[in-house]
């Protein structure tokens, strides 16, 4: 009996050690899919700047993280109350115009010097891929930042990496099969 209880609580243990490749937020509907190349755990810090963050990195432990994040990506949400009263089509509209694109720069560019702006287009919502360097950090010159964002009726979802310079062809390929796992809520 005692070993059985040992035996069990070993599968326990195992169990909840083991790495998820997808993961779904129950209270805000994030949901991140991806496969087995991948390891997302929810990041358990409380920040004001989001209500829900997984932390993802590739299984194979390469590249590695950068800069201050223990993790190379991280795929967030923050609710936007005010945005209900729109449909996706109204608030594609609001996020392919140039005044949206230009608030967002400006509020990004006060940590990342920007270096690219693309259009994002996946499942019916329109966002912005944006690229850039860190504007703080003692080897800031050698990091590269690739973000996404979006927005939907229930808020804004945003997909973040950080590599070397080095190492940031290979990283903006694990963005996108990031970015293409990504479920925002709606």
């Amino acid at each position: 009996m005692k070993s059985m209880v040992l035996t069990a609580g070993l599968a326990v243990a195992i169990g909840f050690s083991l790495p998820a490749y997808a993961l779904e937020d129950s209270k805000t509907g994030l949901k991140v899919e991806l496969g087995s190349d991948f390891v997302v755990k929810r990041d358990a810090t409380q920040d004001a700047s989001y209500d829900v963050l997984f932390d993802v990195d590739p299984s194979s432990g390469k590249p590695r993280p950068v800069g201050t994040p223990r993790h190379l990506c991280g795929v967030s949400f923050r609710a936007a109350p005010e945005n209900a009263r729109f449909t996706q089509e109204q608030i594609n509209q609001m996020t392919s115009s140039e005044a949206w694109n230009m608030v967002a720069r400006r509020s990004i560019s006060a940590t990342i010097d920007l270096e690219t702006e693309e259009p994002l287009h996946a499942d019916g919502i329109v966002g912005v891929i944006f690229t850039g360097i860190p504007k703080s950090g003692s080897d800031r010159k050698n990091v590269r930042l690739i973000m996404s964002l979006v927005q939907t009726p229930r808020g804004g979802t945003t997909v973040t990496c950080a590599s070397t310079k080095a190492d940031f062809g290979k990283v903006t390929r694990i963005f996108h099969a990031i970015q293409k796992g990504v479920t925002p809520p709606r």
